[in-house]
């Protein structure tokens, strides 16, 4: 976040299909923080990507992951604790 202090954290997210628990490849991740999208990625062909995300106690963060013929999925979450690898 341009212009803002603080640390970064990698988040791995991965993304499958809710039935059939295969991999979605090239699905579309993006993230929001404070609903504001800071970042957005495709998934390999194992369905994960590694995402750096802000981190400042608070702060509310959303994770979508979406792909044609599938349902958007946001995943509302709030960093209440410090992640482990936390870097300045």
């Amino acid at each position: 976040m341009p212009g803002r202090s603080g640390s970064v954290f990698t988040l791995k997210v991965q993304v499958n299909d809710i039935i059939s628990h295969q991999y979605l490849r090239q699905a579309v991740v993006e993230v929001f923080v404070n609903y504001t999208k800071t970042n957005s990625t495709l998934t390999g062909s194992n369905g994960a990507v590694l995402i750096k995300v802000p981190y400042k106690l608070g702060l509310s963060l959303t994770i979508v992951s979406y792909k044609d013929g599938y349902i958007l999925t946001p995943l509302p979450w709030k960093t209440g604790r410090m992640p482990m690898d936390l870097k300045p």
